[in-house]
């Protein structure tokens, strides 16, 4: 008789938030010892997607041993910077690619191990909204060590692509920073800023149709987009968090994080001084390069502060007529002036792609909010302003410095 025991389990994503989603299976599989080999097969990744699951990625390298990943870039669907963050994994990355006419569309996740077994397979990339915010279908299957039928399931995944995990497919190359430039030169491969400009000009194509927009809204309107959650940065999160969240906001600075960027020499604008009474304050800092460099290369403005600085907030998008969306997130800030702590402040982040009509304008703001009042007390403009990372193994909160740049200390 042959033995049937798989746990198989529909999951629904997108349309409720109570349901799970495909990235809560992953991080809850890569937390699980019993797997020692992973295989993905998938057709789009987005940096976003990457950072959300990187923590857990390395934390379950410990038990994971065998890692194997086949990524598509067809539809300029995958970004630059996804493969650079997917790169920095060191997880035995491939790129399969193909100049016919044929999309690369598979969205296959599995972990294998002695006891048991788990296939994720349906329709989420690996892309944040793939993973935890579109509406998506996939199934979950758990096999043990004794489900014949299971394990031949698995067998028949792995035979279907037996070229691949065999490396005789010639369709498939090594994930290199050489074959990113290649693939990113050749206009197969956009950066996240121009993957944005490409949905960007889908949202105007649709609202410059004749289709009456008004109509449209009533017809299909807006939905709450499912949350994703905030990332973490280390194991044992939660205990930390219970100790972080006893200590006084005073206490707090002593365990700040490390350097995340420096404004050298705040201008007027930036230290919200006005010209004239006709002159309104921006209430905001507009989040630049400057001169700040991120694991050894200069910061990329367009995409450092959404995806990696604060890539672990709670983002969600506000919806505005003719535009992409305006993505937001609230976060907590604790300030400092002078050596003076000025307290703690729950400030506003935006980013939006549209901002950029050149090289000069960025498309990250921080808001200054309830701050305002005493960043306008103060005499800030030629200071510099340090922006630190929350304590480890925390998403916040962030601690920001204003002083003469030689008195900062660390």
């Amino acid at each position: 008789m042959i033995k049937n025991n798989m746990n198989i389990q529909f999951i629904g994503q997108g349309l409720s938030n109570e349901s799970p989603s495909a990235g809560s299976i992953l991080i809850d599989s890569f937390q699980d010892l019993s797997f020692n080999k992973f295989s993905v097969f998938v057709a789009f990744v987005g940096v976003a997607g990457i950072r959300q699951l990187e923590p857990h990625i390395q934390n379950s390298k410990e038990h994971i041993l065998d890692w194997t990943g086949f990524f598509g870039v067809d539809q300029k669907g995958t970004s630059k910077e996804a493969l650079e963050a997917l790169l920095a994994l060191d997880i035995n990355s491939k790129i399969y690619f193909t100049t016919t006419t044929i999309t690369y569309h598979p969205k296959v996740y599995l972990f294998e191990g002695v006891l048991k077994n788990r296939i994720l397979i349906g329709s989420s990339n690996l892309t944040e909204k793939g993973l935890f915010n579109n509406i998506e279908a996939n199934i979950v299957i758990d096999v043990d060590k004794e489900d014949i039928l299971g394990l031949n399931l698995i067998e028949e995944i792995k035979l279907y692509f037996n070229d691949f995990l065999t490396g005789e497919n010639n369709n498939t190359q090594v994930l290199t920073s050489n074959l990113i430039n290649q693939l990113h030169l050749a206009g197969i491969v956009p950066t996240e800023l121009e993957r944005g400009r490409i949905h960007d000009n889908i949202n105007r194509t649709i609202s410059d149709s004749n289709l009456n927009n008004t109509i449209i809204h009533e017809l299909f309107p807006s939905i709450s987009i499912q949350r994703t959650p905030q990332r973490i940065n280390a194991p044992n999160r939660s205990h930390r968090e219970t100790q972080i969240n006893n200590l006084l906001p005073s206490d707090l600075w002593s365990i700040k994080g490390e350097l995340g960027w420096i404004k050298p020499s705040l201008s007027r604008s930036d230290a919200q001084i006005i010209e004239s009474e006709r002159t309104n304050v921006t209430g905001v800092l507009r989040l630049t390069f400057s001169r700040y460099e991120y694991n050894g290369s200069p910061i990329d403005k367009n995409t450092y502060f959404r995806f990696d600085l604060f890539g672990g907030a709670d983002w969600n998008e506000r919806e505005r007529p003719n535009k992409s969306p305006l993505e937001e997130t609230n976060m907590r800030f604790l300030l400092m002036i002078d050596g003076e702590n000025k307290g703690e402040f729950n400030l506003r982040v935006s980013h939006d792609v549209d901002r950029i009509a050149d090289q000069a304008n960025v498309p990250t703001y921080l808001h200054w909010g309830e701050a305002i009042s005493i960043i306008r007390s103060q005499n800030l403009q030629g200071k510099s302003l340090f922006l630190y990372k929350p304590p480890v193994g925390m998403s916040e909160p962030f601690f920001i410095v204003i002083e003469d740049e030689n008195d900062d200390v660390n």
